[in-house]
């Protein structure tokens, strides 16, 4: 992962964005203002994302052929490639909608 942030890390793409936050609570030891921080950028990406990862929206069964920076499309392809991730991380899902709770981004 290091690897990939140094070379795609100025991406400005909810996959980057969001593995990042999550690769940041991983090997910072969890809710710290270091994986905040980086969980607002990426908030600040693609702002549905959380809805998805959360099952506040469910992932159309046909994945659309293409997206548009920070909308829906985008962010339910990300989700149907990265949700695992997220289930797997202990705590990760918890720190998304606490995060999303505090910053006043609930739907």
């Amino acid at each position: 992962m290091r690897l990939l942030m140094a070379r795609y890390g100025d991406e400005k793409s909810c996959f980057i964005s969001y593995d990042k936050a999550l690769w940041t609570f991983r090997v910072t030891g969890g809710a710290n203002e270091r994986s905040n921080e980086t969980l607002m950028e990426a908030f600040g990406v693609n702002e549905h994302v959380p809805a998805f990862l959360l099952g506040e929206q469910s992932i159309p069964f046909r994945l659309p052929d293409y997206y548009g920076l920070g909308n829906e499309d985008e962010a339910s392809i990300y989700v149907s490639n990265s949700r695992r991730a997220w289930e797997q991380t202990p705590g990760a899902l918890e720190w998304l909608k606490d995060m999303r709770r505090t910053t006043g981004r609930e739907a």
